[in-house]
């Protein structure tokens, strides 16, 4: 196909669990339409959306991945998808979407918005993973990685956040890992601004050159900080802690 549609990923001969989608490099496929995908994998077999350069299964890097223009529209995907190896555009609400256990996995995401309230990329469910993944987003007040309210279990690592009001951003969002990335040249790198931020997890993560804090974490508890790096930002740490009167 030169275009991947919304009736191609939901009509009634759509992947299912097990199945492999391959997208080659071959010039920039441009979406005519948002892709919602409301077809489940399975938690032992996923459905996969693998982008190749040559061969598949050669995992490109750089240029060589496909390029999806979203335009105004998203490509959102269901529970137990596994999406590796795109670059994505897009100047809508988000960019990329992922719901329960999905996995973005080497994907490029930029948001060139102006607008209010707009993402790059949007984990929507629990138990979802972003690796070695890159994303901007020039919202004015939102991020490149959003954790959306009250999701648990993310395990977020290896991924490059930049340029953004805020690296990543969630609302009341807990027991989330978060490994090995790098926050640089935000507003905020971490911040998680509403509801609770427990047990969070920071491991060797590198919070460099953001403006206002390099963590903002809100009514912190049980969270772990280890062996990170903060590096030019306005503030390394912020806990916002309400104390009991």
């Amino acid at each position: 196909m030169a275009l991947i549609t919304d009736g191609f990923i939901d009509d009634a001969n759509s992947p299912i669990g097990g199945n492999i989608i391959y997208v080659k490099n071959d010039g920039t496929m441009t979406l005519t339409g948002n892709i919602l995908a409301t077809k489940d994998g399975l938690a032992n077999a996923f459905i996969v959306l693998e982008g190749y350069n040559t061969t598949r299964g050669d995992n490109p890097t750089g240029t060589n991945r496909p390029l999806i223009a979203g335009g105004a529209y998203y490509f959102a995907l269901d529970n137990y998808w596994h999406s590796k190896n795109f670059r994505f555009t897009t100047t809508g609400t988000y960019g990329l979407r992922i719901d329960y256990a999905g996995i973005y996995e080497n994907v490029k995401v930029t948001n060139t918005t102006i607008s209010s309230a707009r993402y790059a990329i949007y984990v929507g469910g629990s138990s979802a993973k972003v690796l070695n993944c890159e994303a901007s987003n020039t919202s004015p007040d939102r991020g490149a990685l959003y954790l959306a309210n009250n999701i648990l279990y993310a395990h977020i690592a290896g991924s490059y956040f930049h340029d953004s009001f805020a690296g990543f951003y969630q609302a009341n969002s807990r027991n989330n890992i978060v490994v090995g990335n790098v926050f640089d040249s935000n507003t905020h790198g971490f911040y998680s601004y509403n509801g609770s931020s427990d047990g969070t997890i920071l491991i060797n993560n590198t919070f460099y050159n953001n403006s206002s804090d390099g963590l903002y974490l809100k009514t912190p508890s049980f969270n772990t900080i280890l062996n990170n790096i903060f590096d030019s930002n306005g503030i390394g740490i912020y806990l916002d802690v309400k104390l009991d009167s």
